[in-house]
């Protein structure tokens, strides 16, 4: 069999690395995330591990195990992550490394090594068993396996055993893919068994004590048994210890009682054992303060057994109960104040018998108990649900011990204290304290929890009613980075309590680096803003510098980033792309990251000085401290439900005003550059930024020429981020759709955009004189418009082949609906000036020539109006631009808007498209369509009064008598959109808000007309946000 090369991790192996997590996805349950050598090196980079081992056929990675202390708890060592190359399973790759890690905790010390798999990787069980591990019996979907194998070669009586027998290859015990364990008594027993040379050696674990509490050899055994695991505190009990000497031969027993945490064992036994002998002890079972954790040791019956002079530790793990386990059951919710509510209390009777229990409560300002007493009758071992009304006058932490007292059938009675735990928060409310588990804050729906029991130091600050999240991890010291946080609460905490916000405060000292103490601080505001910094008070002993890395995250089911001078949203549900594996630290160009769920969203943002590092699961940052440089860091500030948008988090990171940028999926159809208006030859690609190759089959076609196609199948080793294509179309459509489909093994993604072929030609622009006005006309050959400076300031007339869209009644203004002076056609005018007031105000009239950001040139109709009666806006003037290419049926309409009236408009409201729609004496011929959040919402006219708002940047209007279709398309400046109908008008606006300085002119984002025999999405139209003026 082929020798594999163990080595220990070094950046060079980084990139050999990637490429066997790149095969693994198999083993992975199709694992999308994709490696690559910079993402290795950043994870390794900021790692806590204590080993990480790798196997190594040749320069070929093919193993990786890396062993770490065990998060949940102290003297400990868990394999953190292990994976062999699926090639490779089956030829003991994974064995060597597994062995390595186990042979590596008996090196260092430890009794114990764990590790987790998920429960369908049966494949693996075998091995892991065979190395030592047991598969633990427990609820819940964790697979969790355990390992003493440190423990019984450690043990001084077992060392001339295994002087000559092999714990791995002299193992005799029964692999099967169960669960292991014997189950009595609520205790799981763990058996491992040896033969070497004829000699026989069984050694048995108590699950929950994790310690030794039977052995058996070919000359003795001795076993301790507790009559059950979980027991009622307060009490002694009785442990037996059955003691056999099989041969007749000298043995000398002795047992000690020791102390383990609130069990104080009674045991003191000295004696040559002949045949069979029982030893009774009793140990007592002292006050808890919490319930006991799964995932940590138990407190033990513990003792020191001597046999021949040679020493072992038995400990036997007990569950130790409350008399009535009181649970409250709305823990963490969120409610309303001074109103009559239920408190929902679950509770259970772990005594013996039947027995009443009567519960007194607490006295507290935050919270009234209407029922003062309670009680409560529970059969023996029954559980229950009750009932207690409270009103609540604020927010509540509730961490006090409470009087209860249980009364049996004989008239006995037992009066015990125990701590009664739970925080309810009101929508108004603020608290700060702590319990036995976190330190906590509120305010409202706002929570902050620091977690000090079992995640030692996870931080979450999440919404109660939305549950949208943002995590942060223990802080870890370096470098080498550790852990040890991970396992230890702060040692101190203090608050400081505002108006506005809470601060909290978090003491912390190592030991993996001693004399290094520093403080975690939060403050957290009513707002729903977090701040998170670190405060350094001294340096380990004889440093004067230190690193600490934070790590942290936001929910990501939808994530907005700055990433290569774009915005980018990852979305999970739509294109299973949210892994920051998917990122290059250096390509986020900004410092923010923008999250969204289905009812709320969350953002982070960073100093911009501060270099962020993206790992796949969190981010994270590195603070050089020195006692001469940094002692206090600036703060990453978390919001939750505070920002609406990607626009709200940018100007609040970068501190200034900016205009609403366009957001771009992962992947893209990137055509002529993104400018939609091409000629007959164009080229472009579809584009995958994320930093993982492409691995599809990618066609891109032409909708309207299945001629025009290209099809190519990528490959990760091909290491391409791009597909190019170039089409030649005949232009015989104005309007062309180009579509991309992208196969990928786990998903389908489709795009479609499409492009306006330019045609040669030009604009006819006329002016003539007509019922005493005059008209200013622009025709490209398809579509023309009209407008007239005296009538009004609009354009009352767009034809489209000669057939008319706009609605007016051109040449005199009349009453119509609700509008006085109403002129129709299409205008766009400051919110606050109504139709009376605007054409009261002088209009004039010119052609114009104007380039677009993208070098298209437009010729159509200027409009300036500035006015000089309307008081509130006196000075401002408005430049209205029609815009069109020659045979296009694209109108471009947009405004230029110019503030010399002293005054700042710090909300600029502005009208964009409001167009009246003709409907050929038939208001029923006019069918509306939006489609918002995926949702399509069709109306008809003529029927009755309706108005709708709408988010979509897109409106479509169909005239049952016409092939073409009408399309308003605004981009992404508009606040809202109107569309109205009563049986007079049909009218259609965009609305949108700016900021004007005084002395500013402010070009507004276009807006664009199209028309269409093809019906358009706003996702085909979105290159137009693209062109600016």
């Amino acid at each position: 069999m082929t020798e594999f090369k163990l080595v220990e991790y070094n950046p060079k192996y980084a990139k050999a690395i990637a490429d066997m997590w790149n095969v693994s996805k198999d083993g992975w349950n199709g694992e999308a995330d994709h490696k690559t050598e910079e993402s290795v090196k950043r994870k390794e980079e900021i790692s806590s591990h204590l080993n990480l081992y790798l196997a190594l056929d040749g320069d070929k990675v093919i193993g990786y195990c890396k062993l770490s202390k065990y998060f949940a708890e102290e003297n400990t060592l868990y394999v953190d992550l292990l994976n062999v190359d699926p090639a490779y399973h089956g030829k003991k790759a994974g064995k060597m490394l597994v062995k390595k890690s186990v042979e590596r905790t008996i090196e260092l010390g430890y009794p114990r090594i764990d590790l987790f798999t998920w429960a369908g990787n049966t494949k693996a069980v075998p091995m892991y068993k065979k190395c030592g591990f047991f598969w633990e019996q427990m609820e819940g979907g964790s697979t969790h396996l355990m390992n003493f194998i440190p423990t019984v070669v450690q043990a001084e009586l077992f060392r001339d055993f295994f002087k000559k027998a092999d714990w791995y290859d002299d193992s005799n015990r029964k692999i099967e893919l169960t669960p292991d364990g014997v189950s009595e008594n609520g205790f799981d027993y763990l058996t491992y068994s040896w033969q070497k040379d004829g000699k026989n050696l069984l050694v048995e674990f108590e699950k929950t004590g994790r310690g030794i509490r039977r052995i058996e050899t070919d000359d003795y055994s001795i076993t301790a048994s507790v009559i059950k695991n979980k027991l009622v505190f307060g009490k002694d009990y009785k442990i037996t210890y059955e003691i056999v000497n099989k041969t007749g031969k000298k043995l000398e027993v002795e047992i000690q009682g020791l102390t383990d945490k609130n069990i104080k064992t009674k045991a003191d036994f000295s004696g040559n054992i002949k045949g069979q002998k029982t030893v009774e002890a009793q140990f007592h079972l002292d006050k808890i303060e919490k319930d006991q954790s799964i995932w940590q040791t138990h407190p033990c019956v513990m003792s020191e057994i001597s046999v021949n002079g040679k020493k072992i530790t038995f400990k036997t793990g007990i569950n130790p109960q409350f008399p009535l386990k009181l649970k409250a059951n709305e823990n963490y919710t969120l409610t309303h104040a001074e109103i009559e509510k239920d408190l929902l209390l679950n509770v259970e009777n772990n005594f013996d018998e039947d027995c009443t229990f009567e519960i007194k409560f607490p006295k507290m300002k935050e919270i009234d108990f209407l029922e003062k007493k309670k009680s409560i009758f529970l059969k023996k071992g029954e559980r229950n649900t009750v009932t207690v009304k409270i009103i609540l006058h604020n927010s509540v932490l509730i961490n006090k011990e409470i009087d209860l007292k249980a009364v049996f059938a004989n008239g006995s009675s037992y009066t015990f204290r125990q701590k009664f735990n739970f925080v309810i928060s009101t929508y108004d409310g603020k608290l700060y304290g702590e319990n036995d588990y976190y330190y906590y804050m509120s305010f409202g729906k706002f929570s902050f929890s620091l977690d000090k029991f079992i995640d030692n130091n996870q931080m979450v600050y999440r919404s109660i009613k939305t549950d949208v999240w943002s995590y942060m991890g223990a802080p870890k010291l370096g470098k080498p980075f550790s852990s040890e946080f991970v396992r230890k609460a702060p040692y101190k905490s203090e608050y400081t309590d505002t108006d506005n916000a809470i601060l909290l405060k978090a003491f912390y000292k190592s030991d993996d680096f001693p004399g290094c103490e520093f403080t975690q601080n939060f403050k957290m505001y009513r707002s729903g803003m977090l701040e998170q910094w670190y405060e350094m008070i001294s340096f380990p002993a004889g440093s004067d510098k230190v690193t600490l890395s934070c790590e942290f995250d936001i929910a990501r089911r939808k994530v907005t980033v700055p990433y290569e001078k774009r915005l980018i949203k990852y979305d999970q549900n739509a294109h299973n792309d949210v892994s920051l594996d998917n990122m290059v630290n250096d390509k986020i160009n900004e410092n923010w990251m923008f999250g969204e769920r289905e009812k709320g969203t969350v953002a982070v943002i960073w100093p911009k000085e501060y270099k962020i590092k993206l790992c796949s699961w969190f981010l994270s940052i590195e603070h050089n401290f020195s006692k001469i440089g940094l002692l206090k860091t600036k703060p990453v500030i978390f919001g939750v439900e505070v920002f609406d948008s990607e626009k709200e988090v940018r100007e609040f990171a970068l501190h200034k005003e900016l205009e609403k940028e366009r957001i771009y999926d992962s992947f893209d159809l990137e055509i002529n550059g993104g400018n939609p208006f091409c000629d007959k030859i164009v080229s472009g690609a579809y584009i995958d930024s994320k930093d993982k190759p492409i691995d599809a089959t990618v066609s891109i076609s032409s909708v309207n020429d299945p001629s025009l196609n290209k099809e190519q199948k990528a490959f990760p080793e091909d290491k391409i981020h791009k597909i190019d294509f170039k089409f030649k179309f005949k232009g015989k459509h104005p309007v062309e759709l180009i579509t991309a489909n992208a196969d990928y093994y786990s998903r389908e993604l489709k795009k479609t955009k499409a492009v306006f072929i330019k045609s040669k030609g030009e604009v006819a622009l006329n002016k003539v004189k007509a019922e005493k006005k005059s008209v200013f006309t622009a025709n490209n050959g398809v579509l023309e418009i009209k407008s007239s400076p005296e009538f009004a300031p609009s354009v009352y007339s767009l034809t489209y082949k000669g057939r008319e869209w706009l609605a007016t009644d051109y040449p005199e203004r009349t009453n119509k609906s609700w509008w006085n002076s109403w002129f129709g056609g299409i205008t766009n005018r400051p919110t606050v000036i109504k139709e009376h007031h605007w054409v009261a105000e002088k209009t004039k009239a010119a052609f114009v020539k104007k380039s677009d950001s993208l070098g298209n040139i437009w010729e159509g109709i200027k409009l300036t109006t500035t006015m000089e009666k309307f008081d509130a806006l006196k000075g401002v003037t408005v430049k209205q631009y029609f815009l069109m290419m020659p045979k296009s049926p694209v109108l471009a309409v947009y405004s230029e808007v110019i503030n010399n009236s002293g005054y700042f408009y710090p909300e600029y409201n502005h009208i964009g498209g409001y167009a009246f729609i003709n409907y050929d004496g038939d208001m029923k011929n006019i069918v509306t369509k939006t489609v918002e959040d995926g949702k399509e919402s069709v109306i008809k006219s003529g029927y009755d009064t309706a108005e709708m708002s709408f988010k979509s940047q897109l409106i479509m209007f169909r005239n049952k008598t016409r092939s073409e279709m009408l399309h308003f398309f605004n981009g992404i400046a508009t606040t809202y959109g109107e569309r109205y109908t009563d049986n007079a008008v049909i009218m259609n606006a965009f609305h949108e808000t700016h900021k004007v300085k005084n002395g500013q002119t402010k070009v507004l984002p276009p807006k664009f007309i199209i028309f269409s025999d093809i019906e358009l999405t706003e996702a085909n139209l979105s290159d137009l946000q693209n062109v600016r003026f």
